[in-house]
């Protein structure tokens, strides 16, 4: 299990998780300031995949995807960068003579 609850949040709403991670960010989901927020948009966006799967795909659409995946160039994910401190601004330097 994740140390950070917070990134639960999606596959919560997914109702992806198993039933100790589900205790565990239920509990944090009360007390926390951001995560309902986020869970709301979460699980409108689940509704709406859910709408947009029951609908028939267009004809031929499944072949064309297959077909461009393999002539379209993959690009390797950049590497998130870890978060750094803020730096103090710098003293103020005396004017030269």
């Amino acid at each position: 299990m994740t140390t950070d609850l917070h990134a639960l949040v999606a596959a919560y709403a997914l109702d992806a998780l198993d039933a100790d991670e589900r205790d565990a960010f239920e509990a944090h989901l009360a007390s926390c300031p951001t995560c309902p927020g986020e869970l709301a948009e979460f699980t409108e966006v689940v509704g709406e995949l859910a709408d947009a799967a029951s609908s028939p795909v267009p004809g031929g659409m499944r072949d064309r995807v297959l077909a461009q995946l393999g002539e379209t160039e993959q690009v390797p994910a950049r590497p998130v960068a870890a978060p750094t401190a803020p730096t103090a601004p710098a003293a103020p330097t005396a004017p030269s003579a």
